[in-house]
């Protein structure tokens, strides 16, 4: 049931946060303003986030099923 809306947020969070910083970020490596050190640094930094993301989400699974099933419980 929450699954749509926290894949929804992430979409938004992307295509209006990420996206548009990282578009910028290449488009001034392409026209010389920045290195094209910055992106590949953007592109570490991007990847290390969403594999630590992903890390997290891991950790947090099973406490927040628990959490979940509890109120479940509490409710019926």
């Amino acid at each position: 049931l929450l699954a749509p809306l926290v894949n929804g947020v992430a979409t938004v969070l992307a295509a209006t946060v990420v996206d548009p910083t990282a578009a910028m970020i290449t488009d001034q490596a392409l026209r010389g303003v920045r290195g094209e050190e910055d992106v590949k640094l953007m592109v570490m930094y991007l990847a290390l986030t969403r594999l630590l993301g992903t890390m997290l989400a891991q950790v947090l699974f099973l406490p927040a099923a628990e959490a979940i099933y509890l109120v479940a419980r509490l409710i019926v």
